[in-house]
């Protein structure tokens, strides 16, 4: 699997698997044109189903499941993120953290490949450290994590109280930044923070008061967790894209395959339902078919991994608050942690009239399905687990190979052909 064969200068072959897990070769160029499409959909606006927990028009209401999303920052246009470097006595910082430099860059290539260039994030960052007004143990907050079972625990005991700890922060903020146009703040602690600091704090849409200001915003910090991941970025991109108005944590939450699922994952990428809720895509890069009058459509789909014209989604409505959500599937630039010769077909259902609740390190078709969105399992159930991984195997069963099929109700979906791009057959039973 991976193994690749050039066979001219602008064509090769990839060994992938398909159906019953066989190895067979596949023909992939350098550059494909955009695929011509046949299918009957219907209007997109059909597809753009509410949400019918959480969505107040104009409310930040901490995430939504429908058609819009709506976050305490805006996720169209320029928005105002701050990096700011926070050091202790006891915890300097040393060298100017220019580091953070290459980490905003990333962030900026996934977010133009990701909003089709419909976002911008302008930085305000200074490369010294600012230094807290006090020694890093009167930071290191107690953390609230959601249990396997629903309920919250907390590990921990806050040395101060949270709401003094964050004003000194962005009072000592304050002396260098103008944090008065800043839509949501960074504060980055020492690589070596380690266990001294291993969480923070973060907030949302948060009312902060110093004695000369009073901020209303988004905050987080990078720890000493997030110091141990693979970069800072992407837990940087997870906690503003809950503020631009995501839940997130579905499908799949803990799952390899998408950056809202988790943040440190093999796969970075954003699911389609999230793209289309922040109204990243483009009217015909949605396929967008109603369950009542479905027939059988063909559509080819080009991956979500990748920066190519086309169709990135097939969505099959089902009521007015369900959806069948199909999208294809690469390693790529933002899915590194994939295993070499990756691809295939993912289908997730979603609902938007359930709570969205979460469950942290619960596993298992039966926790799953108790979220608002989960992945569909392959017809033939037998790929088994495998990379890519989080610390445990995936459930490669969510992951459709060329001859295998999704069954929801009365909907299938086929994966028929693949290549360059990955096409399905969408019918009724």
């Amino acid at each position: 699997m991976g193994q690749k064969a050039k066979i001219s200068k602008s064509k090769s072959l990839e060994c992938r698997k398909v159906a019953g897990n066989k190895l067979v070769w596949f023909a992939i160029t350098s550059k494909a044109p955009t695929p011509v499409q046949k299918f009957t959909a219907v209007d997109v606006e059909k597809c753009q189903i509410k949400d019918f927990v959480n969505y107040e028009p104009g409310v930040y209401t901490f995430g939504d499941l429908g058609y819009p999303a709506y976050g305490e920052m805006p996720a169209t246009g320029p928005v105002n993120i701050a990096i700011i470097p926070v050091d202790f006595s006891d915890n300097p910082g040393g060298a100017a953290p220019s580091f953070l430099r290459n980490e905003m860059k990333t962030a900026d290539r996934w977010i133009k490949q990701y909003s089709h260039g419909k976002m911008r994030y302008m930085w305000d960052f200074k490369p010294k450290w600012v230094r807290a007004p006090k020694s890093s143990k009167f930071y290191n907050m107690s953390k609230t994590y959601i249990a396997p079972d629903g309920s919250y625990a907390t590990i921990g005991k806050d040395p101060q109280t949270r709401e003094e700890a964050i004003a000194q922060i962005f009072e000592a903020a304050e002396k260098t930044y103008d944090l008065s146009k800043a839509e949501f703040v960074y504060f980055i602690f020492p690589k070596n923070i380690g266990k001294k600091i291993e969480s923070g704090f973060d907030g949302r849409n948060e009312i902060v008061k110093t004695p000369t200001a009073t901020y209303q915003l988004g905050f987080a910090t990078s720890a000493g967790y997030a110091h141990s991941l693979v970069g800072l970025w992407h837990q940087w991109l997870h906690e503003t894209l809950h503020s631009h108005g995501l839940i997130g944590h579905a499908p799949g939450n803990m799952y390899p395959y998408n950056i809202m699922a988790f943040s440190a994952g093999p796969g970075q990428s954003l699911t389609a339902w999230d793209t289309f809720i922040l109204k990243w895509f483009d009217d015909k890069q949605v396929a967008c078919f109603d369950r009542d009058s479905l027939s059988s459509q063909t559509v080819t789909l080009t991956s979500m991994d990748v920066v190519a014209p086309g169709v990135k989604t097939a969505m099959v409505r089902l009521s007015e608050h369900e959806m069948i959500v199909v999208e294809s599937r690469r390693k790529s630039t933002f899915t590194k942690g994939f295993p070499a010769g990756f691809y295939g077909v993912q289908a997730y259902y979603v609902n938007t009239k359930h709570d969205g609740q979460r469950y942290d390190w619960a596993f298992g078709r039966e926790a799953e399905k108790k979220y608002f969105s989960w992945y569909l399992e392959v017809d033939s159930q037998n790929h088994g687990e495998g990379k890519p991984t989080v610390g445990f195997p995936s459930n490669l069963n969510v992951i459709a190979y060329v001859g295998d099929s999704f069954t929801y109700e009365d909907v299938k979906i086929r994966f028929t052909k693949s290549g360059d791009f990955d096409t399905v057959v969408i019918s009724k039973n």
